[in-house]
Order: structure tokens, then C-alpha cells, then sequence
């Protein structure tokens, strides 16, 4: 169900590729973030590999969405919107009371998926299954099974050094590894406080096939779509948290935000128990039709995320500039933001473009570029997150209506990431060798 495959070996190579940098690119991380860089990079003209901690793909992580400022720039990629939009549905969305009494009734929210629509829902793992059957098909490197443990920068090239000891050398070294990854030992900070601090909430989570579960009349009849190829998206209302339910033909995927009270912690792969769950929703007389997913997700396939908060990070960048951050290794997101796979991905748009206009001579520089224009965008969407977690636990009934028009600005989905960064590369250039006025709008 999740081994979802795609064959992009007649219309990768037709992708118009720009003439050669010589620059040499390694990626580490080849999560979303990760992987989309290195289909950029290679576009732009730069020599890429990637390696991966993992020793394959997995499925976790549920559905997502990814902004119109991602789909539309796929277009360049022959074949990948297709793919993209194969992966995308229709969807009925209604809103609840954590007791089952209807708020707001059922509508659909047809996929917008096009050019200037307003974006795509897809599943984690189909997604990065997608970028790397892409980068393959483009005849780039992937090693699995390298977990990255320390980073170093010489000045002249950056590196790393994997757990088992092989060394890893390039003009630039994108760290794409996640919110733990040890190039926060190499790229500093000072003055700027990052510590980790709690939201006070935690998501349980999961995802798995639906088929057996559609087989109980009451999940069945209360999240399986009525017309196949389309998706039922929910959610649920509580005083202290709310339930994002989102099903299609194949997956049942829900997130359920509660109170953390200190058994979650900061991993996609925590484990958590049936029972815990249910003793929350049984807390606050949540319907038993919550309470049925629960009991039909797989003992092995249910997750307990701790939220965290972190001030944004202004320096994503080495001192010599040959090693750089991108994805949740610079910024982290919460899941109420909704944005925070485009905005990795849109991190892969802007570097790899940096590279290319600064030149190899010129790599350190375009690093930094790179991390001045994305910096304020993503500090401004990661508060966007924040903003609208809050917005939906213990919203009144009588305020829903009011809540479903979009709060985000037209900044977050109307943007141009490749035009941004061509418009603005040269006015950055000058601020940051002569100190002239700069502004990111």
C-alpha cells in the first residue's frame, strides 16, 4: 500500500539542465528537504550526492501538504507534477465537536493542485519515494544506511565523518539531517538563544492501510470516502487539543494534540500505547468514533510527538561557508503551521540557485545569500505555526465559521522561489560585502 512506486526513466532526462557549475555538492539527509536539493542542485548545473542514515525508506509521518510556491515550480521537472498530482485527491471537509456533533457541514475542497492553485495533500512516504525515484532516474548517488555524526569545515572544502569513520569531502555540505543533526556543533549561534523549550502539547499519531479497517461498518461509514480516488479530511474540537483526521482509499492517518504530560518525546518514532490514548479521549468524552481509529491502527504503528518550540536561527551557515543547514536542521515547524515541508523545499529552490549565480569561486558567498533571504520567510511561517495551533484548541463553537478563512498572508503561497532569488541576489551581494540597505520582502 505504501510501497508506492514511479517510473520516471523517459521523462527525467528530458529535464533542460544548466551548463555545468563543477561545483560538487553533498547532501546528507535524504528526507524531503534533502532529496528536492538534490534534483535542484543538479538542474542548476552542480555535481550532487546524497547520503541517508537510513538503511531504506519507511512510512512513517502521515499526509501533508506542500504549497502552490513548490507545485508550480515542479513544472520544470518533466513527469514530477504528473506524479504529484496522482497523489493528490478531492477531499470532504467538515468540521466536529470532540463529542461528534457537527459544527460546519460537510464541503468539498476539490484539489488545487494546477498552476496557481493553492497547493497538494500527499503522503509523506509516497512523496520522498517520488523525489528519489527522480533523483535516481537523473543518475544521482544515494547512499543509504550513513548516519552523519560530525561536520567540519577547513576553509577550502566542508566535510563529514559517518558513525563507522568514512570521511565525506565537498565544495559545500548541505546538512539536511533533521533536528538533530551535529552541524548545530559546527555552525554557532552566539548571542541567539535556541533552546528547546515545550509548547506544552504533544500529537499522537498514525498512520496505516485501510482496507481492513473499512471492513468495520462504523469507520466505514464514518471516514472511508463515498467516491473512490477522493479523501475525507475532519477535524475534531476539545477543550484542551483537536484531532486532524485525513483518510483516502488506501490510508487512514490521524493526530490527535493533547496536553503533553511528559511521557512524548521529540521523535517521529516514539512509540505510544492504545491505552494512553484512550484514556485521554475517554478524559474528555471524545466520540467513540475517535476512539475506533484508535483501536484499529496496528499495535506497532501508533506515535507520541512532543511539540517544541525554538527561537528561529539566524546563522545556518559555517564560518568558512562550505557547510549549510536546510530543512528542520535550520528551522524547525510545527504541524499546525502546514508549511513545513514547502518550506524545505523551497530551502533546495533558493541554494541551489544561490550556487549557481555565485559560481565556485564564489560558494561561501552564495551560502550566505542563501541563508539571508530564507531567514526572516521561514522565522515569519514558523510563528504562522504557533499562531495557528493556538487559534483551534478551545475555540467556541459559535467561532468556528469565523475561523475557516485562512489566516496565512498571501506572502507564504503566493511566492516565487527561483524568481525571488534571481530578483534579489545581486542587491544581498551588495549588502553583505558593503553594507548597503537590504530588505527581504
Amino acid at each position: 500500500m505504501l510501497d508506492y512506486r514511479f517510473d520516471f526513466s523517459a521523462a527525467a532526462p528530458q529535464l533542460k539542465r544548466f551548463p555545468p557549475s563543477g561545483i560538487n555538492v553533498l547532501i546528507c539527509g535524504g528526507g524531503l528537504g534533502g532529496m528536492f536539493a538534490a534534483i535542484q542542485c543538479y538542474r542548476k548545473g552542480h555535481n550532487v550526492k546524497v547520503v541517508e542514515s537510513a538503511k531504506g525508506f519507511d512510512n512513517n509521518g502521515g499526509i501533508i501538504r506542500l504549497g502552490s510556491s513548490i507545485v508550480d515550480h515542479v513544472h520544470v521537472f518533466p513527469g514530477l507534477y504528473e506524479a504529484f498530482e496522482l497523489m493528490d485527491h478531492d477531499s470532504v471537509y467538515t468540521i466536529f465537536a470532540s463529542d461528534g456533533d457537527v459544527i460546519i457541514d460537510p464541503m468539498v475542497l476539490p484539489k488545487q493542485g494546477g498552476k496557481g492553485g493553492s497547493g497538494v495533500n500527499v503522503h509523506r512516504a509516497w512523496l520522498n519515494r517520488c523525489l528519489y525515484e527522480y533523483a535516481r532516474a537523473l543518475g544521482i548517488e544515494v547512499a543509504f544506511d550513513t548516519r552523519i555524526v560530525s561536520y567540519f569545515d577547513d576553509g577550502e572544502k566542508g566535510g563529514c565523518v559517518s558513525k563507522t569513520g568514512e570521511k565525506f569531502e565537498a565544495d559545500i555540505v548541505v546538512a539536511a539531517d533533521g533536528i538533530a543533526s551535529r552541524s548545530g556543533d559546527l555552525i554557532m549561534n552566539e548571542g541567539t538563544d535556541v533552546v528547546t523549550k515545550s509548547s506544552g502539547y504533544a500529537v499522537f499519531r498514525s498512520t496505516y492501510p485501510a482496507k481492513e479497517a473499512y471492513k468495520i461498518e462504523n469507520i466505514e461509514k464514518g471516514f472511508s470516502p463515498k467516491t473512490p480516488g477522493t479523501g475525507v479530511m475532519q477535524r475534531w474540537l476539545a477543550k484542551d487539543g483537536y484531532a486532524m483526521i485525513l483518510t483516502n482509499d488506501e490510508v487512514i492517518n490521524f493526530h490527535i494534540i493533547h496536553p503533553d504530560e511528559g511521557g512524548a518525546t521529540e521523535r517521529w518514532d516514539q512509540k505510544t500505547t492504545k491505552d494512553k490514548i484512550l484514556l485521554y479521549l475517554d478524559a474528555g468524552s471524545w466520540s467513540q468514533d475517535i476512539r475506533n481509529l484508535v483501536l484499529a491502527a496496528p499495535d506497532d504503528a501508533i506515535f507520541d510527538w512532543r511539540l517544541m518550540f525554538r527561537n528561529p536561527k539566524p546563522n545556518w551557515v559555517s564560518e568558512h561557508g562550505h557547510v549549510v543547514q536546510l530543512g528542520d536542521a535550520a528551522h524547525t515547524f510545527l504541524p499546525s503551521s502546514v508549511n513545513g515541508a514547502t518550506q524545505a523545499l523551497e530551502d533546495g529552490v533558493y541554494l541551489a540557485a544561490c550556487l549557481q549565480l555565485a559560481s565556485k569561486s564564489q560558494i561561501a558567498l552564495g551560502a550566505r545569500v542563501y541563508n539571508k533571504l530564507r531567514f526572516e520567510r521561514t522565522s515569519c511561517a514558523q510563528k504562522f505555526g504557533f499562531k495557528n495551533r493556538d487559534v483551534w484548541i478551545g475555540l467556541p463553537r459559535e467561532e468556528v465559521k469565523g475561523k475557516l478563512k485562512a489566516t496565512e498572508g498571501t506572502w507564504i503561497y503566493k511566492h516565487n522561489p527561483e524568481a525571488y532569488t534571481y530578483e534579489k541576489y545581486g542587491s544581498c551581494v551588495n549588502h553583505l560585502i558593503a553594507g548597503t540597505p537590504f530588505k527581504n520582502e
